[in-house]
């Protein structure tokens, strides 16, 4: 689907993942160019190729699962989503396939996973189709969006966990050096001295003149 200059995928991230699978295992490589109406028969499209298809073959490319006009290859992230090495990679890959999407992309920089009630006008803002126009697609791309988001992973802050870590250090040696000084019987302590002790200064004696 097209609004503006901005499509969006016609099968979810889901189904896209289940397709490229497909591909993959009869293809088994992502060096050869496999023709459109081969790939139609690979996803069970035998006996007519239409909208539906194109529709379906042009989400794969927008998600970044194959890449091509008329010939496609499997992409890098297309292989490796089907096959994955265990989960964590797995949510990676399927975080970059949703952020292929560019409307996606801008809509979760701005949202992340809880869309505002009034979700037609970033798409107004975004796309620069008409108010009109936004309100009428608003269910449906928030539905669509909301489908796909769930395969986002959220990851911690990086910077803030340094510096949380760093002030956790900080704490721990303070802490260390006052348990530390507390146990030196050497030194004295302000709160040790008497208040009415008087402290007396020796002043040498001048030599002869």
């Amino acid at each position: 689907m097209k609004i503006g200059n901005y499509e969006i995928p016609d099968i979810r991230l889901s189904e896209a993942i289940q397709d490229v699978k497909k591909i993959f295992d009869k293809v088994k490589n992502t060096q050869d160019l496999t023709h459109y109406t081969d790939i139609a028969v690979m996803l069970d499209y035998k006996s007519k190729i239409g909208g539906a298809f194109y529709r379906r073959l042009n989400s794969l490319t927008i998600f970044g699962l194959l890449e091509g006009r008329a010939k496609y290859r499997i992409t890098g992230l297309g292989e490796n989503i089907s096959y994955p090495i265990n989960d964590n990679q797995k949510s990676e890959l399927s975080s970059k396939a949703f952020l292929n999407v560019p409307l996606w992309n801008k809509l979760y920089s701005k949202h992340r996973k809880q869309l505002d009630d009034n979700l037609w006008f970033d798409i107004k803002n975004i796309t620069g189709i008409s108010a009109p126009e936004s309100q009428t697609i608003e269910k449906d791309v928030r539905k669509w969006y909301l489908d796909d988001v769930v395969y986002m992973v959220e990851k911690m802050n990086t910077k803030n966990e340094e510096q949380n870590t760093l002030i956790l250090e900080d704490n721990l040696n303070i802490e260390k050096v006052t348990n530390t000084n507390t146990k030196d019987p050497k030194l004295v302590y302000p709160d040790t001295i008497k208040s009415n002790e008087v402290v007396l200064e020796k002043i040498p004696f001048g030599k002869d003149i």
